[in-house]
């Protein structure tokens, strides 16, 4: 029972190394050097076989050496070269190097050297039709991926579309090595929108966000609008509304949009001065602005008034700053660049913005700010909370059951508009349906619990203890009913978990994981035995269950 240092702020890394290292199957593996026959140094999307053997190495050294912790210098260093998304020092997420790390030991070992393509069948939702289309997919998977990887941690998901006009159905079945669920729960009925309202007067930015509950008698936008109206004594005519997601502005909402495929715990904007109204034939536009760090958005995205005709980077600037906290615009926005993008689906793709530039409604622009590190503890945009808003808070951190995360993951939801199927029916985009099922459950099974995504960022966590058993955990109700063959006895025991304290951002990572028939805690190169009933918290991030072998 061995810890590991912590040389340049990579809890995530450890954190990840020791809940895997709690699987006795994929030691064994790399331990006795079975994994080296089965290198493939072809397989463009494997590394050549130096994170197998890196990982080798530091298992051997975590189960043999006689030291009370064990260097991870080198392999931090070797994450570093072969993963360009870790390759910064500093805070990264504990799970999505996890799936990293699995994917890639999977094609460093993957036996298939020339992996064929094979078009895929979609199913019409019978019982016989499921059958026989996931055969055909689970030969089509196992044709491009072979490894003791694959067999200890794919499963397969089936997932059914359905058109809400038509009611055709079309379902198919798809691998994966981790569920991602669900923290805070919906309440049927009811939703919750974050509503962030942004004025602009006399060139001045003023911004307040409320939590607005919304019911089923609110039915489309025009019915939300008046809501908001009524909430901010606005009138209708003076504001538009758009979704936000990922901290982008994904569409411009009208009046007679559904409010159906708007998803639970969105995040509205509404802006004072209508952005969308056609101004073509004055000089002023609206545009919006985007904030990048580390190549990834973050905080609320905004809008500022600018002229079609006769922009500056001095200008815009100025404009941005207004929006900004006080902390942030009189320090950090200094070392930050301006640009602007015209690329609707990279906005990685921007340039300076140069005197006279004539902007286009297709216009963002990008703030990209230095390292995240500087931006820790800070809101970046001037905006009042509503007392709504501490109060939403407060609800989402309420204690939740495992069980009820795995059956909204599992419940059917309305696509988003963007996202609308084409019905093969229809032969048009209609409202559509989509629900997620288990198929067939891996041996290991690696559960995320999303604590981060519905919010407005790095700033506000779901803290709520998520109640999840340790032995014996029946996941049979999860089974597809179509599925006939395993729909019995599908017990899984915890092995490990990752526990995630403070932020999204500038946060910690430990590890509880189960060494036989004990548990321990594992904080980098400290450890400690703890009791199994001390497991379950607040802070459990990822949970790896191994299943039971009847």
């Amino acid at each position: 029972i061995i810890g590991l240092s912590n040389p340049n702020s990579n809890c995530f890394i450890n954190s990840a190394i020791q809940c895997l290292a709690s699987i006795t199957q994929l030691n064994e593996y790399f331990m006795n050097d079975s994994f080296r026959t089965h290198i493939n140094h072809d397989n463009i999307l494997g590394h050549k076989g130096k994170l197998a053997i890196g990982y080798a190495n530091l298992i051997k050294a975590m189960f043999n050496t006689r030291a009370s912790s064990v260097s991870m210098q080198q392999f931090h260093q070797l994450i570093q070269q072969l993963f360009e998304q870790f390759s910064t020092v500093g805070h990264h997420d504990s799970h999505e190097f996890l799936t990293a790390l699995i994917d890639g030991l999977h094609e460093d070992v993957n036996q298939i050297k020339k992996k064929s393509y094979i078009e895929l069948q979609q199913s019409n939702g019978t019982i016989q039709n499921d059958i026989d289309v996931f055969n055909h997919s689970f030969s089509a998977h196992c044709s491009r991926n072979k490894s003791t990887i694959a067999n200890l941690f794919y499963g397969f998901f089936k997932s059914t579309l359905m058109c809400n006009h038509c009611k055709t159905i079309s379902a198919n079945f798809e691998p994966f090595t981790h569920v991602s669920v669900p923290v805070i729960l919906s309440v049927d009925g009811i939703k919750y929108f974050e509503i962030n309202i942004m004025k602009m007067l006399n060139n001045q930015f003023q911004s307040s966000r409320v939590v607005l509950q919304v019911d089923t008698n609110c039915n489309n936008v025009y019915e939300l609008k008046k809501l908001i109206q009524n909430k901010f004594k606005l009138t209708s005519s003076d504001f538009s509304l758009t979704l936000v997601v990922d901290h982008q502005i994904q569409q411009h909402l009208t009046d007679s949009d559904s409010l159906k495929p708007i998803s639970n715990f969105s995040l509205l904007t509404v802006c004072y001065h209508n952005p969308i109204v056609d101004e073509s034939i004055l000089d002023i536009i609206f545009v919006p602005v985007i904030h990048l760090c580390c190549s990834q958005t973050f905080a609320t995205p905004s809008f500022i008034k600018l002229s079609r005709s006769n922009t500056s980077e001095e200008l815009v600037k100025e404009r941005i700053r207004n929006q900004l906290v006080d902390s942030i615009k009189n320090n950090i926005f200094q070392y930050a660049s301006v640009n602007i993008s015209y690329d609707e689906n990279d906005i990685e793709k921007n340039q300076k913005i140069k005197r006279g530039l004539k902007l286009t409604n297709k216009a963002k622009i990008i703030v990209v700010w230095p390292n995240i590190q500087l931006l820790l503890n800070f809101n970046v945009l001037n905006i009042k909370d509503d007392e709504s808003c501490n109060a939403f808070r407060e609800k989402l951190n309420e204690p939740v059951k495992l069980t009820d995360c795995l059956k909204q993951f599992t419940q059917p939801e309305v696509l988003s508009i963007a996202n609308a199927w084409k019905c093969t029916n229809c032969k048009i985009r209609r409202e559509s349906s989509k629900k997620i099922d288990f198929w067939q459950l891996p041996n290991i099974l690696v559960i995320h619990l999303k604590r981060f995504s519905p919010l407005r960022g790095w700033s506000d966590k779901c803290k709520a203890v998520v109640d999840f058993p340790i032995d014996n955990f029946d996941l049979t109700q999860f089974i597809s009913t179509n599925q006939q063959i395993e729909r019995s006895n599908i017990l899984y025991n915890l092995i490990a978990v990752a526990n995630h304290y403070g932020e999204q951002v500038g946060g910690h990572y430990t590890a509880y994981c189960r060494r036989g028939n004990d548990w321990f805690l594992f904080n980098d190169s400290a450890v400690s035995r703890i009791n199994a009933n001390k497991i379950v918290t607040s802070a459990a991030y990822v949970l790896i269950y191994e299943r039971k072998q009847i």
